[in-house]
């Protein structure tokens, strides 16, 4: 089962860095499910919810991205603390740093931010 999940995660990463974020999105919550059941996984829970958000995000549909967010909060009643807090004893690793830089760009040029 692990390997499985493996295997989901690589294909989320390489779907995201083709800008392929439905396919990332689809891959990331299939995984968040299977680990909120799974006692071993569930502490990864957030980590999947978390980056699949940013994949939406990324998408520039709010409306998707809300109605997302809604469903991972179901899914983990703590998530919304962690996207409000900034934990400054952790970095950004590169795959979150590149999704936000897409995020902001995306955001950028429809909204005329940057």
């Amino acid at each position: 089962m692990r390997s499985h999940h493996g295997c989901m995660l690589k294909e989320a990463t390489i779907a995201y860095e083709l800008k392929e974020y439905e396919v990332a999105i689809k891959q990331l919550k299939l995984i968040a499910i299977a680990s909120a059941d799974n006692q071993l996984m569930k502490w990864s829970l957030k980590e999947y919810l978390l980056k699949a958000g940013l994949c939406h995000l990324a998408t520039n549909d709010l409306v998707s991205t809300r109605n997302a967010l809604t469903r991972y909060k179901e899914m983990d009643a703590s998530l919304r603390k962690r996207l409000k807090r900034v934990d400054s004893s952790n970095k950004l690793d590169g795959w979150k740093t590149k999704i936000l830089l897409d995020v902001r760009n995306t955001i950028g040029e429809d909204v005329g931010l940057l």
